[in-house]
């Protein structure tokens, strides 16, 4: 019988009650953990997160370590680094779930379509968003800007990101 391949959901929150509930939905019924790094909103962001998951944890680190410090907490095999504006869709949903079956990587750019200023602008590799449990983790500045000591793979599919409006 084949051990399942379990995977954790990692978000970084603040104020982000507009856009989490769409990210929730898109990972709710097939991330097998939720973790949200809140960083002590003052709108409905914490109360919406925990319709989700009870693994809501507030500090006042910033950005990227966020981040580590939600990866560090996560329990399953792999884990999903996801912005509370990011909407995982039906097909790369399917590719994330067959390439953490995968031993070649240690973790996976996926691309995302990014709503920006009334227009889609496609970002690929894109960022690195999905990390094999216990893979050396570096964070660094910039948005989002997070990588790993080993062999990476790029997804195929997109992921939808809204950005300003």
């Amino acid at each position: 019988m084949e051990q399942k391949i379990t995977l954790s959901a990692v978000m970084g929150s603040y104020n982000s009650g507009k856009f989490i509930r769409g990210s929730l939905e898109s990972i709710k019924d097939w991330a097998d953990e939720i973790i949200i790094m809140d960083m002590f909103s003052t709108d409905d962001t914490v109360d919406i997160a925990r319709e989700y998951t009870d693994k809501v944890f507030q500090d006042e680190t910033h950005g990227n370590q966020r981040l580590k410090d939600g990866v560090s907490k996560a329990t399953s095999d792999w884990i999903l680094i996801v912005a509370t504006t990011d909407r995982i869709t039906p097909p790369l949903k399917e590719e994330i779930l067959a390439a953490i079956k995968n031993d070649a990587y240690i973790g996976y750019c996926i691309p995302r379509k990014t709503y920006l200023f009334g227009t889609y602008i496609e970002e690929r590799p894109g960022p690195l968003s999905l990390i094999k449990r216990g893979a050396p983790i570096y964070v660094g500045v910039g948005h989002r800007w997070i990588s790993v000591k080993g062999k990476v793979g790029c997804l195929s599919n997109l992921k939808i990101h809204w950005g300003f409006s």
